[in-house]
């Protein structure tokens, strides 16, 4: 399931790590500031399967 919630509301800090087909690592890191300034951290990593690596 591909949701994601930007909603604008003030939100502890949550990081979740899913993981699809063990291909594409996703880490959202939701960051609540002192003064109610709040961001989202993206971490994409794309992790390429052995067959691929051993070609090169």
């Amino acid at each position: 399931m591909h949701a994601l919630d930007h909603g604008m509301e003030e939100k502890h800090v949550i990081s979740t790590h899913v993981d699809i087909g063990n291909v594409t690592s996703v880490q959202l890191q939701f960051v609540k500031g002192g003064q109610g300034a709040s961001y989202v951290k993206v971490h994409s990593v794309l992790l390429e399967p052995a067959e691929d690596t051993s070609k090169k």
